[in-house]
């Protein structure tokens, strides 16, 4: 069970990857992006709210979601000593979950726009952390 959720959290990761890049890349272009909702999503990602202490969200996303696709690929391969790294990775994944829940809160009660990339990282986001708890309960207290 531990090596399927560790590979799937490791997808989701690289999957998360390519949403923040997307983001990142229609961003630094000056595109606009393409947005399934009716809303636009270049209201969201260029609001004020689009950075944190001045960086701008998608490059935190990368790095998150690099840091998920990397790291949990190393446990999954390398057979890691899980029971030492599995509570650190997640409490970062804790953190991430409710930053994305904060930014969704964002979105629904300030800028009362919707994102369906911010979404789908949010999404992506609340699925890793549910698949991190999972891992921990199974693989700590089991």
């Amino acid at each position: 069970m531990n090596l399927y959720i560790l590979s799937s959290i490791s997808s989701l990761g690289v999957v998360g990857l390519f949403v923040s890049f997307y983001i990142f890349n229609k961003k630094n272009k000056k595109e606009k992006l393409i947005c399934r909702t009716r809303n636009s999503c270049d209201r969201v990602v260029h609001s004020s709210y689009s950075k944190f202490i001045g960086i701008p969200l998608e490059n935190i996303g990368i790095l998150y979601y690099f840091f998920c696709g990397i790291i949990y690929n190393l446990v999954f391969l390398l057979n890691y000593n899980i029971f030492v790294i599995l509570p650190i990775l997640f409490f970062v994944n804790m953190i991430a979950f409710f930053f994305s829940f904060r930014l969704i809160l964002i979105q629904l009660l300030i800028i009362k726009k919707w994102c369906t990339w911010c979404l789908a990282s949010a999404l992506i986001s609340f699925l890793i952390f549910v698949m991190s708890f999972v891992l921990l309960k199974y693989e700590i207290f089991l």
